[in-house]
């Protein structure tokens, strides 16, 4: 009982998420940002994005003790860089 009203209250919450905070637009490609831990919640946000007419959606998992470290171990000069790869990767969901 507690797990369905858990899951029934997401649902509405990825809706409100989808439809009104990011406002998807019929044929609109969508990036989704989501912390490893919260997967149940990014899936049904992936599905609400699709439901309100998202040509396609990227789901993008972000780990905060993972980005931690990058920003430990890494220099400067490296976290500086953007990769060509990961700028044409950004630019295909801007046009």
């Amino acid at each position: 009982m507690v797990i369905n009203m858990k899951k029934a209250i997401l649902k509405k919450y990825a809706r409100l998420a989808a439809r009104t905070g990011a406002a998807v637009q019929k044929g609109q490609p969508v990036v989704v940002y989501a912390a490893v831990d919260q997967s149940e919640f990014a899936l049904l946000v992936v599905e609400e994005a699709y439901k309100a007419g998202a040509s396609k959606v990227r789901l993008e998992w972000t780990s905060q003790p993972l980005t931690k470290l990058h920003f430990r171990h890494q220099s400067q000069k490296s976290l500086s860089v953007v990769s060509p790869w990961v700028e044409e990767r950004e630019k295909e969901f801007c046009r």
